[in-house]
């Protein structure tokens, strides 16, 4: 049974799962915007993020000469993955 993520149930590497959950979403362009508790799932000693509803596609604009522009595209609400490592 999944459970919310808190003090008595973190697994021991949580940051270490965090960062790479982290490492997974920025390589997929994928900007989540709603990190809290209830959105992340602990099962089995490994964490699941859920409700990517206010998540957004990072964009980048290589138009202008020695200048990058990042734009944040928000997706429709309503949308719900989940990534696991």
């Amino acid at each position: 049974m999944e459970k919310y993520c808190q003090k008595k149930n973190k697994p021991k590497n949580v940051y270490e799962q965090l960062f790479n959950i982290q490492m997974i979403l920025l390589k997929n362009n994928c900007f989540y915007n709603d990190w809290k508790n209830s959105n992340i799932l602990v099962k089995d000693n490994r964490l699941t993020i859920i409700d990517f509803g206010w998540c957004s596609k990072i964009i980048e604009d290589y138009s202008c000469d020695k200048e990058v522009k990042t734009q944040l595209i928000k997706k429709p609400a309503g949308n719900f993955f989940e990534i696991k490592l």
